[in-house]
């Protein structure tokens, strides 16, 4: 008899977004990332690298699916606007700039 399983995990892609409330509810309709692993509010201090060495606090929720694979995170800076970019973005550039959904 054969055994077929599925492997999931939490490996997420991080979104920042200006409105979480507003993200979320556009991810789970189009992406159905309707299970909440994770939601908390205090400083990021892991993501030091794409906050400029500063650290900043944020609201986030981490976000899957029941059909497994990756997940969301989608962020929002608690204490300041976020800044457009100065400069086009390119392949390349630090951060990721797109990701497959299977």
């Amino acid at each position: 008899m054969e055994n077929k399983y599925i492997i999931s995990g939490i490996q997420q892609v991080g979104i920042g977004v200006e409105n979480l409330h507003e993200a979320w509810k556009y991810y789970i309709d189009v992406f159905h990332m309707d299970i909440r692993i994770l939601e908390d509010n205090k400083v990021a201090e892991l993501m030091l690298p794409y906050t400029g060495g500063v650290p900043q606090r944020r609201h986030a929720v981490i976000a899957v699916n029941l059909q497994g694979g990756g997940g969301f995170e989608v962020w929002q800076y608690a204490g300041r606007k976020p800044k457009r970019l100065g400069f086009e973005l390119n392949m390349g550039d630090l951060g990721v700039l797109a990701c497959k959904i299977k």
